[in-house]
């Protein structure tokens, strides 16, 4: 079983570097290796993640601004309003989304104040005239279609 030992006279020296480009050889792999270790299940979770939100996307209906308005509707249209002179449709969807919106309530109500300053005698529930846009009106239209 033992073989006697050989004679080591047929190893010769290393050429100068040899080793070191050996042990550089050997760390690459254990570095590739270990990356692979690690890029595979981390881009399986992500490839999972990236499904996942694809799915989830395509279950939820479109999202409906307040009243099935945005803000910049409901700016556009916030004078003829505030006037009651919108068709009911349009003053539904409006008024839900006054409700629904505290900013666009606050552009409304200050509306309706400035306008109410404006026509103290007017009977209340009654559209105000918010007549012809003075400079303090032009400060009124512009906080209202500002955002």
């Amino acid at each position: 079983m033992n073989r006697p030992q050989t004679s080591s006279d047929d190893w010769q020296p290393c050429e100068p570097g040899t080793l070191q480009r050996l042990a550089d050889r050997q760390r690459r792999g254990r570095r590739i290796a270990a990356t692979k270790r690690i890029a595979v299940p981390v881009a399986a979770v992500a490839l999972l993640f990236v499904v996942g939100l694809s799915f989830t996307r395509r279950d939820q209906p479109a999202h409906q601004p307040h009243g099935g308005l945005s803000c910049a509707e409901f700016a556009r249209h916030i004078h003829a309003y505030a006037e009651n002179q919108v068709d009911a449709t349009l003053a539904g969807q409006m008024h839900q989304h006054a409700l629904d919106c505290p900013r666009c309530q606050q552009k409304l109500d200050a509306l309706r104040d400035a306008a109410a300053t404006r026509f103290p005698a007017a009977a209340p529930g009654l559209p105000l005239p918010l007549g012809p846009i003075t400079d303090g009106g032009r400060d009124l239209l512009a906080l209202t279609e500002s955002r």
